[in-house]
């Protein structure tokens, strides 16, 4: 919080509020039909205290234990946003509904986790590179655990639009079930 502070005193941020709207798309599975997509959107201010909010669902379609959907709100605090680098942590609360619930043992559950993200343009570059991160804070009967990390390539500027790629980690479990899945994951970023 003291960075973002810092840097929108000196003026380093480009504006005063930006909403970015992303979507993606993973396969984890290793099966060409099976697909699970994300889209979120993030609302950011200048205000150093009040923190910012992010919306988000997910839908997955694997044929496993995990299909179903994913409701999710966010607050998080810019940390740093200078010299094209951005961090981002916050808090999450995530609800889930299980398509199969016999299998999972449980018709959904819900839970709260720690967010973060760093995304760096490289200088003089539209290309960059960026991480994001999920991870539960206590233990529940659902608890989804993920990390991502990869490319991205800036084709305009105002308004940004970005595409992203690169490798998804992921951890799930329910009262019945846990697995880990990972593969690759392509992305798009809209910020205006």
């Amino acid at each position: 919080m003291a960075f973002g502070l810092f840097s929108a005193v000196l003026g380093a941020q480009a504006s005063l509020f930006e909403v970015e709207l992303e979507g993606s798309w993973a396969n984890t599975s290793g099966s060409s039909s099976d697909w699970q997509g994300d889209a979120s959107l993030r609302f950011w201010h200048a205000l150093p205290i009040i923190p910012n909010v992010a919306a988000g669902m997910t839908k997955r379609d694997q044929g496993n234990v995990f299909d179903g959907s994913s409701y999710n709100l966010e607050l998080f605090y810019r940390l740093f946003d200078a010299a094209n680098l951005r961090v981002d942590w916050g808090l999450a609360y995530e609800n889930w509904s299980a398509d199969h619930k016999w299998l999972a043992g449980t018709d959904g559950g819900e839970q709260l986790a720690a967010t973060a993200r760093v995304n760096w343009r490289l200088p003089l570059m539209n290309f960059g590179v960026m991480a994001d991160a999920l991870y539960p804070l206590h233990d529940e009967k659902y608890q989804r655990e993920q990390y991502r990390a990869g490319l991205s390539y800036r084709f305009t500027e105002f308004p940004e639009f970005r595409v992203t790629g690169g490798y998804q980690w992921e951890d799930m479990k329910a009262p019945l079930h846990r697995e880990s899945y990972s593969g690759p994951f392509v992305g798009i970023n809209f910020l205006f």
